[in-house]
């Protein structure tokens, strides 16, 4: 799926230079060819794009020509994401959607002043943000201009483009940003196993848009979270703050249900999600479900399972927990599916079709999970999942080891936080700093060069790029998880 803030850039130019810059990042060499087969241009066109990109990038990137076709070559990593960066700032249409994010709504006529367009230039650029909306079961009013539709398919867009990108920092826009620091605090004291950057960003969208309008969770899901631990510390903190004095308590709990709810979307281990929701699966009538996709899985997997069998049945259960979270939404909040079937078919290729093939001939996964989902993506993400909770063979210690900052791209992000976060533990500069014994790990991976640190005799040292090559990010992962048919 192309990529929302991509597709909010209205001059093609842009729009070529981002697309060319980006999958010159993800991919070691590209032809001239595919550029513009891909962006529906002459061969001719690509090759000027190309001089000009390097012309205009000239202190930050290195675009090299071969038989092999054209790669690129960063000299600041940090230079080339400010100046991307830019150019999304910058765009008209990514200025309308934080207007609707902030509440600031304008009519066409206010926007053509601040853009300095024609009405009917301006018009027509909503054109492509109402395609956009509709996407996600949504329309575009114009008068003022907002998003018309159901709250939850709104913040649904907001996430796609603020929170899964690193381009956009919606924490900048929170009105209430000492509160929100006090609420991430006790959502990680409860959920430690979701990292502090997306819990914030939950939090911020959370506060951003509180009580814009009814999230219509269905009833079953709100009752289900009445007593989830950190849906009522949430609600314990929220009705205490000034802030939201003037919402009912049906709204703040609903509020603390959509925070509940994504925080737990996000936790990666079996163990932690459990903790806070036993019993999902007898509340929600999905037990015999779980119990034959156990079967599926123990038919397919044999002996490379690593646990017991009530271990296998609580992760599979935990999993579902997740997928049915998703269901009773009504919107899929997972990553993207094409990324994460391109990963985990990367790991392990013939595992990944054995269990999409009995996936697919389960019954009671196709009715109840699977009416509105992809089979593909459902089962990479169950792979991944079992890989996360060590329910397949795994490989010894590991730690990543990364600069703040650098890891900026979001196929980059994507994989970092939501794969290998799930396989190893993350660790930040400043982290080490404070670290006076030799980092005693089996492997670990860093974009820190050179590495400063003390590490074991033994260590293993992968280095990963520090901007967004995702084919040598994949071999590290590929590296790390146990192979056994590649």
């Amino acid at each position: 799926m192309e990529e929302i803030l991509e597709r909010l850039i209205s001059n093609d130019y842009k729009k070529r230079v981002v697309f060319i810059l980006n999958t010159l990042e993800r991919r070691k060499n590209v032809t001239v060819q595919y550029l513009a087969k891909s962006l529906k241009v002459t061969r001719r066109t690509i090759t000027n794009d190309l001089k000009t990109i390097q012309d205009e990038f000239s202190d930050t990137i290195e675009i090299l020509t071969s038989y092999k076709g054209v790669s690129m070559f960063v000299l600041n990593h940090f230079k080339l994401f400010e100046k991307k960066k830019s150019y999304y700032m910058n765009e008209d249409l990514v200025k309308v959607t934080t207007s609707i994010l902030t509440g600031e709504l304008k009519q066409v006529i206010d926007w053509s002043w601040e853009l300095h367009y024609c009405e009917k230039t301006v018009i027509q650029k909503m054109r492509k943000l109402k395609k956009i909306c509709h996407q996600y079961g949504l329309n575009l009013k114009l008068s003022p201009v907002e998003f018309i539709g159901k709250e939850i398919r709104i913040r649904k867009l907001f996430i796609d483009l603020y929170i899964k990108s690193a381009y956009l920092e919606i924490e900048d826009y929170c009105p209430y940003k000492n509160e929100m620091e006090e609420i991430t605090k006790i959502v990680l004291a409860l959920c430690s196993d979701v990292s502090q950057s997306i819990t914030k960003k939950i939090l911020a969208l959370t506060f951003i848009r509180f009580g814009k309008d009814k999230l219509y969770i269905q009833s079953r899901l709100l009752d289900w979270f009445r007593n989830n631990p950190l849906t009522n510390q949430l609600f314990v903190e929220f009705i205490q703050l000034d802030c939201f004095k003037t919402y009912s308590k049906e709204v703040i709990f609903e509020e603390c249900c959509f925070i509940a709810c994504m925080i737990h979307l996000h936790e990666c281990y079996y163990t932690e999600i459990e903790k806070h929701n036993k019993g999902f699966a007898e509340y929600f009538g999905f037990s015999e479900t779980v119990k034959h996709l156990v079967l599926d899985l123990k038919s397919v997997l044999g002996n490379r399972i690593q646990v017991d069998n009530e271990q296998l049945y609580s992760i599979v259960n935990c999993f579902l927990f997740q997928e049915k979270i998703k269901q009773e939404l009504e919107i899929d909040f997972s990553y993207n599916d094409e990324e994460s079937a391109i990963l985990i078919d990367s790991i392990n290729r013939r595992l990944y079709k054995e269990m999409n093939t009995v996936i697919k001939r389960n019954k009671a996964i196709q009715k109840n999970f699977l009416q509105k989902r992809c089979a593909s993506s459902f089962t990479s993400d169950l792979l991944l999942f079992l890989y996360t909770n060590k329910a397949c063979e795994v490989l010894s210690t590991v730690v990543v080891a990364l600069k703040r900052g650098f890891l900026t791209d979001f196929a980059l992000n994507e994989i970092i936080e939501r794969y290998l976060h799930t396989r190893a533990s993350i660790m930040y500069q400043e982290q080490l700093e404070t670290i006076e014994n030799p980092l005693d790990v089996d492997i670990l991976v860093t974009n820190i060069l050179p590495f400063p640190y003390q590490v074991g005799d033994k260590t293993k040292m992968f280095y990963l790029p520090e901007k967004a090559d995702i084919d040598r990010t994949m071999d590290i992962v590929s590296d790390l998880l146990v192979t056994d048919f590649r």
